[in-house]
């Protein structure tokens, strides 16, 4: 085990950009959204949803300068510009990493710059607080991936990890023109219709900004292909799932995970 915990922005980690020891990363409980409504008739209250929103981390760093204040001062600068992923010229979004957390990362912005204190306490330690919107997990940086070939194939992975992820798919047909493609994970299904992919192309199940399902053939979108009776997305559950496909010609399915932790 490391002797200090290490954190990097963008995959910058901050002991290399000034004399800096973090000394603890805190992890809140996620902020949750309850929405309820009365008991027709009744007395009391009904919980209708509960929506996960943000996740905060914050970090907090000792500043390893016990003699010159403006030092001080300027390596409280320094932080800043670190937190936000502004150094060496580094802009747009911004990943968390924290040495305890291996292979794993955390979509964030900065939402509360590092606040130095009275500049004289040398003893006091330097604060960064992190804030997760969009998707209030720890994701892993390297997929879980399996490949299935023929018409129609079937496997089994178990997925770690302790939240749901989504299935993303490549599927290559070998031979002929992919009219039709049906991919069922653990039960749910996705089916298109009026393909028109040539072997050597690919068809693609990926993901938008928000975490949204896209669905595309080079480059342009294919969701309008599915069928009614298709559900909304492709998601792995933590532990073992299922995960089959059928088409109208030989393909090559490849299949990856991000496994993600609340």
């Amino acid at each position: 085990m490391p002797r200090h915990i290490e954190i990097y922005i963008d995959d910058v980690p901050v002991s290399i950009t000034g004399p800096f020891i973090v000394q603890e990363v805190h992890e809140d409980p996620p902020a949750i959204e309850l929405t309820e409504g009365e008991r027709p008739g009744r007395a009391g209250m009904l919980l209708l949803s509960a929506k996960r929103q943000t996740l905060k981390v914050a970090a907090e760093i000792a500043i390893r300068e016990v003699y010159d204040l403006s030092a001080r001062a300027t390596h409280r600068e320094t932080l800043t510009a670190w937190a936000h992923g502004l150094l060496n010229g580094q802009n747009g979004g911004k990943t968390l990493r924290v040495s305890n957390h291996p292979y794993r990362h955390l979509d964030v912005a900065c939402t509360a710059d590092p606040a130095l204190g009275p500049v004289r306490d040398f003893t006091a330690v330097v604060r960064a607080e992190f804030t997760a919107y969009q998707i209030p997990f720890w994701e892993n940086d390297i997929p879980e991936l399996w490949t299935m070939t023929g018409v129609a194939a079937s496997s089994s992975k178990v997925i770690p990890g302790t939240a749901p992820a989504p299935v993303q798919l490549t599927v290559t047909p070998s031979e002929g023109t992919l009219t039709t493609f049906t991919a069922t994970v653990n039960g749910d299904f996705v089916a298109l219709t009026g393909l028109s992919v040539p072997a050597g192309s690919s068809l693609l199940f990926t993901r938008d900004p928000l975490d949204n399902l896209l669905i595309t053939v080079a480059g342009a979108s294919v969701l309008s292909r599915r069928t009614q009776d298709s559900a909304d997305d492709l998601i792995a559950a933590p532990g073992l799932n299922n995960l089959s496909f059928s088409a109208n010609t030989s393909c090559e399915v490849q299949a990856r995970v991000y496994a993600r932790w609340r």
